[in-house]
């Protein structure tokens, strides 16, 4: 066995697949999904809770809070609250992956339209790239588990 790894199972018997890569028996399966599911939902749980105090912060620096003037997309605001509260709750119940994505796809929906209405073209563009590649990059270690 090679200490190495950062995969806790090589050279494990019971952990043996096929020629597909798939897992022989669906408990072992199942089992190693929970197990990766432990250690890797911690990166999405921060990711979410940080989207949620930048909207916080952002929201109560604007006129829209003490003024209630000059609001940008009020409902859009609220929505992403919500989706990442759900996604949050989704992720202790452990519901269906896709869902937890649909619910941060809201989510940065309003990072798109903050960014485009507060920066420059250029600006906001490379904000976007930079959200939505740490957000894909998030999910895809999540959508690689499968937990469901």
């Amino acid at each position: 066995m090679n200490h190495n790894n950062s995969n806790i199972f090589v050279g494990d018997r019971s952990y043996k697949t096929n020629f597909f890569l798939q897992f022989q028996s669906n408990r072992t399966e199942r089992k190693f999904r929970e197990d990766t599911f432990k250690r890797n939902s911690y990166p999405l749980k921060g990711f979410i809770i940080l989207s949620l105090l930048l909207i916080s912060i952002q929201f109560t620096t604007t006129d829209c809070y003490v003024f209630y003037h000059s609001c940008g997309h009020p409902y859009l605001l609220i929505s992403a609250m919500i989706s990442a509260i759900l996604s949050l709750t989704g992720i202790y119940f452990k519901i269906k992956h896709f869902y937890i994505q649909i619910f941060i796809m809201i989510l940065s929906i309003y990072f798109h339209m903050s960014f485009l209405e507060g920066y420059s073209y250029h600006t906001a563009l490379l904000l976007m790239t930079l959200y939505a590649s740490i957000a894909s990059d998030i999910l895809f270690k999540e959508d690689a588990i499968n937990f469901i």
